[in-house]
């Protein structure tokens, strides 16, 4: 909506745009997922060598790195189909909505709490 898209753009944009979230989504699910679920299984950072730890560094890098890598192309496709202009709008509505979610999601708390 926050970038007025034309019907054109839209049929482009939106099966690009939904393929890559999704795939940044997984790897950043994974990323936090696994790195946790190790030092659990470990029985805690406490636990960890600093070899098992620097190992957990470097995956942690690579999923940043494929991370990276995903949003480079996306936005590389997604310029063949809009503007430059609508990517920056793009990045500004995905970082509004974030904030929105994490507003609400902190008023829930706080009335759950009370």
């Amino acid at each position: 909506e926050a970038l007025n898209l034309t019907p054109t753009e839209a049929e482009k944009f939106w099966p690009i745009y939904n393929m890559y979230t999704t795939k940044i989504q997984a790897l950043k699910k994974s990323l936090e997922g696994g790195i946790q679920h190790k030092v659990q299984l470990a029985g805690g950072i406490d636990y960890i060598s600093n070899r098992e730890a620097q190992k957990l560094i470097d995956e942690a890098i690579s999923f940043e790195q494929q991370i990276t890598d995903n949003k480079i192309r996306m936005v590389k496709e997604l310029s063949k189909i809009i503007s430059a202009k609508k990517i920056i709008q793009l990045k500004k509505a995905e970082r509004d909505f974030n904030r929105r979610i994490l507003r609400e999601l902190s008023k829930r708390r706080k009335l759950q709490r009370q």
